[in-house]
C-alpha cells in the first residue's frame, strides 16, 4: 500500500469499535479482512489506505478502558470518494459486523479534513562516495 505523503488523499474517514473481551480475539481477526475488503471497494479507487490500532493508552501514561478499542483509520482521496463509499457500501459492510458479533460492540464514526501535513526532511547521509 501506498504511504500517506504519497497518495491525494483528501478526506480521513475513522471508525472506532470498543468490543467485548468475549469476542475480541474473532473480532480482530475478523477485522483485518473486513478492512481489507473495504480498501480493495472499486479497485482500490475510493481509498488509499486504510489503519487498523488498537488504542493503548498507557503509552503516554493513561489508563485503558475495560473494553477493547479499536480505530480504523481509512485515507479517501476525496469527499466524493467518501460519499461514495457511504451510499453505496456502508450500509452492507455495517451489517456484515452486526451479523458476526450481534451487540457485543459499538462502533463511532467521524471524518476529518486534511489541512496539511508535515514530514521531517529526509535524513542525509555522512557517508560520501561513490557507488560503482
Amino acid at each position: 500500500m501506498s504511504n500517506p505523503t504519497t497518495t491525494a488523499a483528501k478526506v480521513i474517514y475513522e471508525v472506532t469499535c470498543e468490543v467485548e473481551d468475549e469476542i475480541n480475539e474473532r473480532f480482530a481477526d475478523w477485522l483485518t479482512k473486513h478492512v481489507d475488503e473495504i480498501v480493495k471497494l472499486e479497485n482500490g479507487n475510493l481509498f488509499a489506505k486504510a489503519l487498523i490500532t488498537k488504542l493503548d493508552n498507557s503509552l503516554v501514561g493513561g489508563q485503558n478502558p475495560s473494553k477493547n478499542t479499536y480505530v480504523m483509520q481509512y485515507y479517501a482521496y476525496s469527499k466524493e470518494t467518501l460519499q461514495t463509499y457511504l451510499t453505496k457500501y456502508s450500509a452492507g459492510m455495517r451489517e456484515d459486523g452486526l451479523k458476526h458479533f450481534g451487540d457485543k460492540f459499538k462502533a463511532t464514526r467521524r471524518s476529518f479534513a486534511i489541512k496539511s501535513e508535515v514530514i521531517p526532511p529526509p535524513s542525509q547521509s555522512n557517508n560520501f562516495g561513490y557507488v560503482f
